[in-house]
């Protein structure tokens, strides 16, 4: 065998050398790190708008003052609201009074949805019933009920035809109540009435 000569080399096997490697995968490194970095970023913007929806959920109702979860103190007052709304009474335990005006109490029924008092002047031999509901959807219903309903002071008050015969009414709204009083129209005139109303309303 032919030695080479001095200072001369054989070529060696054709194949990529360690810096043409080196210099081959650093794109790929760089991709996959920019691919990654893009990933991370939508994730991270994705839960922030996830955080920020509002909830599904439904919000649990706010108990009302008289601890009745099923109506809210503030319903559909109807035509004429309560002129009222900023003082409204908490009427849900009312002792009522001796006396108003020239009426004198007679008798108070109670049950479980309202309370009755009826109130007698021994001159006129009038007799003024009061009724307190505890619902305040009643008081648009007994508006709605009356044929000629206006503003008397802060009351709401009209005629109703029932079967007694025709009748006057004036209605107030309490917090979560309503105070219906009623009298047949012979016996009081509706401004009495109104005044009677606004009275007694004030007496709670």
């Amino acid at each position: 065998m032919s030695q080479a000569p001095d200072g001369f080399s054989p070529p060696r096997a054709a194949g990529p050398s360690a810096s043409s490697r080196n210099t081959s995968s650093h794109p790929l490194w760089w991709v996959v790190a920019a691919v990654a970095v893009v990933v991370i970023i939508a994730l991270i913007v994705w839960l922030t708008l996830m955080v920020g929806e509002p909830s599904d959920e439904p919000t649990p109702p706010v108990p009302s003052a008289s601890g009745d979860s099923s109506e809210p103190a503030t319903d559909d007052w109807g035509a004429f609201p309560p002129l009222n709304l900023d003082s409204l009474k908490d009427l849900s335990d009312p002792a009522f009074p001796k006396t108003v005006g020239a009426h004198a109490f007679v008798k108070e029924m109670r049950d479980p949805q309202s309370v009755i008092a009826d109130y007698d002047d021994p001159e006129t031999i009038g007799v003024i019933s009061a009724a307190i509901t505890f619902s305040t959807t009643s008081y648009a219903i007994n508006v709605d009920n009356m044929a000629d309903p206006a503003y008397l002071g802060r009351a709401v008050c009209g005629s109703t035809t029932a079967s007694g015969g025709k009748s006057i009414v004036c209605v107030m709204a309490g917090s979560n109540e309503t105070l219906r009083v009623g009298t047949l129209s012979e016996d009081s005139t509706v401004d009495e009435l109104a005044s009677f109303t606004e009275e007694l309303y004030d007496a709670f």
